[in-house]
C-alpha cells in the first residue's frame, strides 16, 4: 500500500514537470519559428532544468522510467518533438549559411571586377 501510494506521487510529481517540459517546447517552438533566439536559448536553459529534475526524481525513488508506461510515452513524445526541433534548426543554419557563401562569393565577384577596370574613372575638365 505505502509503495503504491509512493508510485502515485511520483507519478504526480513527474506528471507536473511533464507539463512544464511541453510547456517549454511549445515556447520554443513559437522562439524557432519567430527566429527569437534569446528567448529560444533561455527556453533551451529552462527544458535542461526541467529534464534534470525528472531525472532526479526518478534516482531518488529508485524508478526506471519504463516503470511508468504513461511517463514514458509523454517522455518519447517529447523527445520526437525535440528531435524535429533540432532537425529543423540545422536545416535553417544550412540554409544560412548557404546564402551567406553565395553572398560572400558575390562580393568576392563585384570585388575582383571593379580591380580589373583599373582605377575609378576621373572627370577631367579644362579650366582656362
Amino acid at each position: 500500500m505505502q509503495e503504491q501510494n509512493s508510485l502515485q506521487q511520483l507519478k504526480e510529481r513527474i506528471g507536473e514537470l511533464l507539463a512544464d517540459l511541453e510547456e517549454e517546447c511549445a515556447q520554443a517552438e513559437a522562439a524557432l519559428r519567430a527566429r527569437r533566439w534569446d528567448a529560444l536559448e533561455t527556453s533551451f536553459s529552462n527544458q535542461r532544468r526541467t529534464r534534470q529534475a525528472i531525472v532526479n526524481e526518478l534516482a531518488a525513488a529508485a524508478c526506471d522510467v519504463r516503470t511508468l508506461p504513461d511517463v514514458f510515452t509523454r517522455l518519447q513524445a517529447i523527445f520526437t518533438f525535440r528531435e524535429d526541433q533540432l532537425r529543423r534548426m540545422q536545416a535553417y543554419r544550412v540554409e544560412l549559411s548557404r546564402r551567406l557563401q553565395l553572398t560572400r562569393k558575390w562580393k568576392d565577384a563585384a570585388r575582383s571586377a571593379r580591380r580589373g577596370m583599373g582605377p575609378a574613372p576621373l572627370l577631367i575638365s579644362r579650366v582656362q
